[in-house]
């Protein structure tokens, strides 16, 4: 089921960092600094590495995704968006 295969996906990340996820998963196709949020990028033009959330497809057709929130660089939170069957 979807929801076997999400808490699958989400034992699988947290703990990892940036860099693990994106070896497994690619770049995520969109990702959030928040609202009000300060990044510090020493100068660099700001990505999504600094973006503290990152989203990804979990399954398409059904507009279903993941948010994968980090802090310190280590995936710390996994949440569904969508409905789980």
């Amino acid at each position: 089921t979807a929801a076997d295969r999400f808490e699958e996906l989400r034992s699988m990340l947290l703990g990892r960092d940036r860099k693990q996820i994106m070896r497994l998963l690619g770049a995520p196709p969109t990702a959030s600094v928040g609202f009000g949020v300060s990044i510090v990028t020493r100068g660099k033009p700001l990505t999504f590495l600094h973006a503290p959330t990152w989203y990804y497809p979990f399954d398409a057709n059904r507009r279903q995704a993941i948010a994968i929130q980090f802090t310190a660089n280590r995936a710390r939170g996994i949440e569904f968006i969508g409905e789980l069957d």
